[in-house]
């Protein structure tokens, strides 16, 4: 799910930063914060995290996702746009 959701994204010319479960609750939320993401894409499984962005739950969500179209998406992406952003 994680390369589809990637490809996805990048598909829709947006970017994307990931965010592993296994780090604390708090630099989750932090990294929400700092990058005001859209939309987020998480599954089920995962901490619940503090944003206000509409969610994407991959597990709850499959049989609608399944179900959508796979037509080519029209995209204003363009080559020095933001892909990922990356903590460290």
């Amino acid at each position: 799910l994680l390369i589809a959701s990637l490809l996805a994204v990048l598909k829709a010319g947006a970017g994307y930063t990931l965010l592993d479960p296994q780090f604390p609750l708090e630099r989750l939320n932090k990294a929400l914060a700092q990058t005001g993401p859209s939309v987020v894409i998480s599954q089920a499984y995962l901490p619940a995290l503090e944003h206000t962005a509409p969610l994407i739950d991959l597990t709850a969500d499959a049989t609608v996702i399944a179900a959508t179209s796979g037509t080519a998406v029209e995209t204003s992406g363009h080559p020095e746009a933001v892909a990922c952003i990356m903590f460290t």
